[in-house]
């Protein structure tokens, strides 16, 4: 486990653009799949889930820390920073 939390957030961040970058094709075809089927788009809903609730462990630990401001709420957080890197 990465013991900084600005550093796991930014080797997160690193980590989902190369993923875009790689296979950004296969994710756009996804959504187009999405659009049209229920069972897909269930599963890209739960894989989005569980992306933000990663994220916001994370996040908890750097408050537990002391890295991250007590004062923001890490699901709230987690939720808006993944629908950014998803825009």
């Amino acid at each position: 486990m990465i013991e900084d939390s600005r550093g796991a957030l930014l080797e997160d961040l690193r980590h989902r653009y190369q993923h875009l970058k790689r296979e950004g094709g296969f994710y756009l075809v996804l959504l187009e799949l999405a659009d049209r089927d229920n069972d897909v788009r269930q599963r890209l809903h739960r894989i989005r889930q569980v992306g933000v609730e990663r994220l916001r462990a994370l996040l908890e630990y750097g408050q537990q820390r002391g890295r991250m401001r007590k004062d923001v709420d890490p699901l709230v957080a987690a939720f808006l920073i993944t629908q950014t890197i998803d825009m």
